[in-house]
């Protein structure tokens, strides 16, 4: 305790002697201290600065990071928009050649957007489109692409219709063999009898088959096949498709032409129903959004005059 005492005072005593000492032995004193303690000063300050560029590094990494994963968030997005961007550009390249299209034609063509397909009925059967009674469609109406036919509107509602294609046994479609002259009834022929229905969209598209056609006319493989105009419901001259194969009915008395359809119903988006008089009925005809639906299974509701003169048997396109 008192060895501690007298190290208090004799350090206050130096302290007062440093404190009083003349100017030239203070300035001396001072001057080998700051020497003595120069390269202790040099090392702190050394590894102070160290420290100070590794915290520097350590905060610039996180806000790397940061900044990587923002980056790596706008490549996304950026991707997503090109996408978009090529989608549209497709869908607008589309949309200029189906319009450019209706304007060749001599008909009124009403623009429709597939928005269902299939449904109970199955995939090669019906089509339902986004337009109805407000756009001037009817039942009975002429469907085509630029490609040729695919069928007739079936049922129609305020904004929706939905098209029994060529490719139902139930479509019946008055043609005409361009090269001969030949006519006939074509029809679908539908997906095979015991397929499975779920697996149906998977098969291939299903042709038609024409009827009653004449054994004095040479059918031979790619003559055009068109609508001869006849039955009311189909324009004159529509595109139907090609030959690809005939035969002699089991009667003899006929020949039966396969025929494969000029349109690809296997990718349906835009189509054209064909107005052919004039529309009653206030609507906005023209380009709007459309695929297929579920098909009534009862058959076209026949007019009244057939009705009282064959006992209701529908008229054949």
């Amino acid at each position: 305790m008192r060895r501690r005492r007298l190290f208090i005072w004799f350090a206050i005593l130096g302290l007062v002697v440093l404190l009083n000492l003349p100017l030239p032995a203070s300035m001396r004193i001072k001057s080998v201290s700051r020497d003595n303690f120069a390269p202790f000063q040099n090392v702190m300050s050394l590894v102070v600065c160290k420290i100070g560029e590794q915290m520097s590094v350590l905060r610039g990494l996180g806000g790397a990071a940061r900044a990587k994963r923002e980056l790596e968030a706008q490549v996304v997005e950026l991707e997503h928009r090109i996408e978009q961007l090529e989608a549209l550009k497709e869908e607008n390249a589309e949309l200029r050649e189906q319009l450019g299209f209706a304007r060749l034609r001599k008909q009124k063509l009403i623009m429709c957007e597939a928005i269902g397909r299939g449904g109970a009925s199955g995939w090669w059967q019906t089509v339902m489109l986004n337009t109805g009674l407000d756009d001037g469609i009817r039942p009975n109406m002429a469907v085509i692409t630029k490609e040729g036919l695919i069928g007739k509107t079936l049922d129609v509602t305020r904004h929706t219709c939905s098209v029994l294609l060529i490719t139902d046994p139930n479509c019946k479609v008055s043609c005409e063999f361009v090269r001969v002259g030949a006519f006939g009834i074509l029809s679908g022929r539908g997906v095979d009898a015991g397929g499975d229905a779920i697996l149906e969209m998977l098969c291939g598209m299903p042709g038609t088959e024409a009827d009653y056609v004449s054994r004095d006319r040479k059918i031979v493989r790619g003559d055009e096949v068109v609508t001869s105009g006849l039955g009311g419901v189909f324009p004159k001259g529509l595109s139907i498709g090609r030959v690809v194969g005939s035969r002699v009915d089991a009667s003899r008395l006929y020949q039966r032409v396969d025929v494969a359809p000029a349109a690809d119903m296997r990718h349906l988006r835009y189509v054209f129903v064909v107005d052919t008089e004039p529309d009653e009925t206030p609507g906005r005809a023209g380009l709007q959004g459309g695929s297929a639906g579920d098909r009534n299974e009862d058959d076209d509701p026949p007019s009244p005059r057939l009705r009282r003169a064959s006992g209701g048997v529908d008229p054949v396109g």
